[in-house]
């Protein structure tokens, strides 16, 4: 059951297309509502049993769905897009290619911050949103896109324009804390 459904991300690479980073759901993500039926199991175990037996059941029903969400979830950024696979029986995937992405956005709440998962939203062109959600590390994830997104720049000179910039001795010469800026206007910078 695993190695089919884990390889959702290999399994719909291109030819030539790979893989730079993969991200899973994170556990806390998973935990809250199965988290609370025990609680409550715990808490009617000694005032109502047959209450406590109803809880009990419900924990382990939606811990095992939560469970498999878990599992089933993969998120990965290759070197042409954003990869999201979520679910088994009910299965979500998105896409988008990296060189539609206008903006990504990191939600991360104080649980979050605490535990380290957050939501990845990303907007592509024409205003589609993808929000990838309770990802572990979200910033790790973001940092990886940025960097394939907008590559380093080399760090060659920039090209020398006809014009150089007026140095500080041509600037005219006025009250301190004054720069004039256009005919008559001057603005407060503060000093």
């Amino acid at each position: 059951m695993g190695s089919n459904l884990a390889g959702y991300i290999e399994a719909n690479l291109v030819p030539g297309e790979r893989v730079l980073y993969r991200a899973k759901r994170h556990w806390a993500t998973c935990a809250p509502i199965p988290s609370l039926f025990l609680f409550l199991t715990l808490v009617f175990l000694f005032m109502v049993p047959s209450f406590a037996v109803f809880f009990f059941l419900c924990s382990v029903a939606t811990g095992a769905g939560f469970y498999l969400c878990y599992v089933t979830s993969e998120f990965g950024l290759t070197d042409r897009r954003v990869l999201a696979k979520v679910g088994w029986l009910h299965r979500r995937s998105s896409e988008v290619l990296l060189s539609k992405i206008e903006s990504i956005q990191v939600d991360q709440g104080i649980g979050g911050r605490m535990l380290g998962y957050g939501t990845l939203v990303v907007t592509g062109t024409g205003g589609t949103r993808e929000g990838f959600i309770g990802i572990k590390s979200p910033f790790e994830f973001y940092k990886r896109m940025q960097m394939k997104i907008t590559p380093p720049q080399d760090a060659q000179e920039p090209p020398k324009s006809n014009q150089e910039a007026p140095k500080a001795a041509d600037a005219p010469k006025g009250r301190p804390g004054f720069v004039r800026r256009g005919r008559n206007r001057a603005v407060d910078t503060g000093f």
